[in-house]
């Protein structure tokens, strides 16, 4: 689907590429579906840009939501909707959380584990200074801080080390043995496949049920887009 036909356009910013809206969205409604690649998780994937699916598989996106960046205080929102037939897919939809004015980005909130968490870029009132799940923060500042102080005891350490004293002549070198062969080099050993964890790089959506009928979502007149909302699953990783 085109960004033409979603009222979306694609600009730069100072993080890269953002989406932005051409159209008012109101709260809760449908920005549009997320159209791309469903991979395993064990598969190669640009994890800079995947979103969780569930069942072990991510959403690598196409444009215009591959570029959709950050924000401490997002407008919008990933969402999952289940059709409430097996036999037919789930699909990824983004919504927006608040009304978005026309020229706005339409930015999400990552998520990410504090393990993969990066310095926030965002410029948000409320920025956590990290791109990381807002329940991980706190465990992520006590680990800068603990690496912090470590670095400054060892750097204070190595300061007050006494000058090396100067060494004693050095008597004549005998005479040098015969070179020895050198060993032949060991090639490396591969890592086994299953010793390689595949890194965390996604976002994950909250759900929407189409069996669920106490949210605050629209139902359209389609089965993929008819859901109401659900609270979201712990969330995981996804952008630049």
């Amino acid at each position: 689907m085109s960004t033409s036909a979603l009222a979306l356009s694609i600009r730069k910013t100072p993080v890269g590429k953002g989406v932005f809206a051409k159209t008012r969205f109101r709260k809760s409604q449908a920005i549009g579906p997320v159209r791309g690649k469903v991979l395993s998780a064990d598969e190669d994937y640009d994890e800079d840009y995947a979103m969780d699916f569930g069942k072990n598989t991510v959403l690598e996106p196409s444009a215009p939501f591959r570029f959709l960046n950050h924000c401490c205080e997002p407008n919008a929102e990933l969402v999952e909707v289940e059709s409430g037939d097996p036999k037919i897919p789930s699909t990824m939809w983004v919504y927006a959380t608040k009304t978005i004015r026309p020229g706005d980005q339409v930015t999400i909130d990552y998520s990410w584990p504090e393990f993969a968490a990066i310095r926030c870029k965002c410029g948000a009132a409320t920025c956590r200074g990290w791109v990381v799940d807002a329940g991980q923060l706190k465990r992520l500042l006590k680990r800068e801080a603990q690496a912090l102080r470590k670095a400054s005891v060892a750097k204070k350490s190595n300061s007050r080390k006494p000058a090396a004293a100067k060494p004693a002549a050095a008597k004549p070198a005998a005479a040098k043995p015969a070179a020895a062969k050198p060993a032949a080099a060991k090639p490396a050993r591969k890592p086994r496949a299953d010793a390689i964890e595949k890194p965390v790089g996604v976002a994950k959506p909250r759900t929407l049920s189409a069996n669920d009928r106490g949210g605050r979502a629209r139902r359209t007149k389609t089965a993929a887009a008819a859901p109401t909302l659900k609270k979201p699953p712990a969330p995981r990783r996804a952008a630049r």
